[in-house]
C-alpha cells in the first residue's frame, strides 16, 4: 500500500504604483497562502489483511528530482509620489503537511513469513516575504509585515492494530521542515 504526494502552493502579490506627477501615490500588496496537505497510507479500522509480508508507505513523490512540499507567500509594494509615497505589504503563509503510514487500531494483519514495513516521509519548505518601498518629495512611508505559520507537520509510522506473524518489522518516520 503506497501513497505519494508532492504539493506546492504559493500566493504572490505585487502592489506597485508607478512614480508619477501625482501628489500622492499608494501601493499595496497582499498575499495570503493557506495550504493543508495530508498524505495517508492506512490499513483501516476493522480491516483484515492476509499476505506474505506487508508494506504501508506514505512518502514524498519525486517530481523531476523535487521531493519537497514548497509553500510560499510573497508580497511587494512600492509607491512614489511628487509629494507623498505610501506603500504597504502583507504576506501570510499558513501551511500544514502531514504524512501517516498506519495499521489502524482494530485492523488485523496476518503477515505470514514476510517482512512488515511502515514508512512515512514528509519534507517541507515554507517561505514568506514582504517588501515595501516608498518615496516622495516630502514624505515616503513603507510598511511590510510577513507572517509564516507552519503547524502540524507530523510524520508518523504507527502500528496500532494487531500484527500476526511477519519476519522483520520496520517502522520509519522521517520529517524535515524548513521555515524561512
Amino acid at each position: 500500500l503506497k501513497a505519494e504526494n508532492n504539493m506546492d502552493a504559493s500566493a504572490i502579490a505585487d502592489g506597485s504604483a508607478a512614480k508619477g506627477a501625482a501628489d500622492t501615490a499608494v501601493g499595496i500588496g497582499v498575499a495570503i497562502n493557506i495550504a493543508d496537505m495530508q498524505n495517508d497510507a492506512r490499513i483501516a479500522d476493522n480491516a483484515e489483511v492476509t499476505a506474505d509480508g506487508v508494506s504501508v508507505q506514505a512518502v514524498m513523490k519525486n517530481v523531476g528530482g523535487d521531493t519537497t512540499h514548497t509553500f510560499a507567500a510573497k508580497a511587494t509594494s512600492g509607491a512614489g509620489g511628487a509629494d507623498t509615497g505610501v506603500a504597504g505589504s502583507f504576506a501570510l503563509n499558513y501551511q500544514k503537511a502531514q504524512a501517516d503510514a498506519e495499521i489502524a487500531s482494530g485492523a488485523i494483519v496476518n503477515a505470514g513469513t514476510g517482512d512488515v514495513v511502515l514508512t512515512a516521509t514528509n519534507t517541507t519548505n515554507s517561505t514568506v516575504e514582504a517588501k515595501a518601498a516608498a518615496s516622495g518629495g516630502n514624505t515616503g512611508v513603507g510598511v511590510s509585515i510577513g507572517i509564516n505559520i507552519a503547524v502540524d507537520n507530523d510524520t508518523r509510522a504507527n502500528l496500532n492494530g494487531t500484527l500476526n506473524g511477519g519476519d522483520a518489522v520496520t517502522l520509519t518516520a522521517t520529517g524535515s521542515h524548513v521555515v524561512n
